[in-house]
């Protein structure tokens, strides 16, 4: 065998033991996503949380706050490894306007884990989308 070829085969065994050794990919905490990230008035969206399973893990906040200022939020009592990995909310029509989506898991130790999604139901008396375009983006719409 040549050097290159040897080489070669070197790399290709630390590649093969290193992808062997290195285990399953850690699960995240608490993931979010929804149903929908833009929307019509008096539409339900669905809010689905995964949580990796911990001893810790005690609550499961998900709130909904709109760009005025009015929201709501809803809590879970967690059971800590026995607790359900899936959990889902429904956000029920929801009327026009830009809203930030936020699960929050609380541990026992005090640590929590947040994460955020934003949510536009678009309607009468809703965001504008076009306001924020470029006016070159606005003119290519025309």
């Amino acid at each position: 065998m040549t050097i290159r070829r040897l080489s070669s085969l070197a790399t290709l065994v630390v590649l093969v033991a290193s992808i062997a050794f290195a285990g399953p990919p850690k699960a995240e905490p608490l993931t979010l996503k929804m149903s929908a990230n833009l929307t019509v008035p008096k539409t339900d969206v669905i809010v689905h949380m995964r949580i990796a399973p911990d001893p810790r893990s005690r609550q499961l906040t998900v709130e909904w706050l709109a760009d005025d200022l009015s929201g709501g939020s809803s809590v879970i009592t967690l059971e800590g490894e026995r607790a359900a990995t899936a959990h889902q909310y429904r956000l029920k029509q929801l009327p026009a306007g830009r809203y930030t989506v936020i699960a929050t898991l609380t541990r026992d130790d005090g640590s929590a884990v947040t994460r955020k999604a934003e949510l536009a139901v678009i309607g009468v008396g809703g965001p504008d989308l076009f306001s924020e375009m470029s006016g070159a983006a606005r003119a290519g719409m025309r």
